[in-house]
């Protein structure tokens, strides 16, 4: 396995995950290859008998290198969640952070000052680790793909990604010390442009295409998703807890 998650942490108070706040310094890009507009169709040897049925409709590119400060050792399957982002100027950007995910791979760091809630109260050491406990820094994702956003803004875009290192988890998503972008998905309502656009940005970072309606089932291809008893205020957890 490519990724551990060595540290996951419960936080049941505070603000749960609301935006996409991931910082890490830029990375210079790779020469942008021209859009290919390619046709939907289903990816050879996409379903292995680990995950029968998983939905990848196209892959770009082999898989990238490991870099070397995120590898980890294999113990366990990585952690699969999901995030949204918006497509600006051919770049992923956060959703309410000025960050771009020009690189597959991030790491966490404090961006509180930049965040729409800069002014909510934080417990957190100054140049403290990503996420803390004590701030609402970390790399967002969530326990469910939001489907509705790419549907509705033509510049919002819905992906997989795996996750590792420190996890703090939340009622309805968590944050993360490492993220990995894995596949974006395809909206089939989409004009040509879009498609073109997401295939594009796809292709820059080396990750796989789905469609929109299968991106949970292909999520099993990456990884497994936190089990419902860890995550805080469920029924699940409250039942273990008894």
């Amino acid at each position: 396995m490519r990724h551990v998650p060595q540290a996951i942490a419960h936080h049941q108070s505070g603000a749960g995950p609301a935006a996409g706040r991931a910082g890490a310094p830029s990375r210079p890009r790779s020469a942008r290859t021209a859009p290919v507009p390619l046709p939907l169709r289903p990816l050879p040897g996409a379903a292995p008998d680990a995950h029968a049925g998983a939905a990848v409709i196209e892959e770009v590119s082999p898989p990238l290198p490991e870099a070397a400060e995120f590898q980890t050792p294999d113990l366990i399957e990585p952690v699969v969640a999901f995030r949204s982002w918006r497509l600006v100027d051919g770049d992923l950007r956060s959703v309410y952070l000025p960050f771009f995910w020009t690189s597959r791979e991030v790491s966490a760091t404090c961006m509180h000052a930049d965040s729409p809630d800069a002014d909510a109260p934080r417990t957190a050491p100054p140049g403290h680790a990503a996420p803390d406990r004590g701030c609402t820094c970390g790399v967002y994702a969530y326990y469910r793909p939001d489907l509705n956003f790419p549907t509705v803004d033509y510049r919002g875009v819905s992906g997989i990604v795996s996750l590792w290192g420190t996890i703090e988890l939340h009622a309805e998503g968590m944050r993360a010390q490492h993220a990995r972008v894995e596949a974006l998905a395809l909206y089939s309502r989409w004009t040509t442009g879009q498609l073109d656009a997401v295939r594009e940005v796809a292709a820059d970072l080396g990750v796989d295409l789905v469609d929109l309606d299968d991106i949970e089932q292909a999520a099993q291809r990456y990884g497994r998703h936190i089990a419902r008893e860890l995550v805080p205020g469920s029924d699940a957890a409250e039942n273990a807890r008894q």
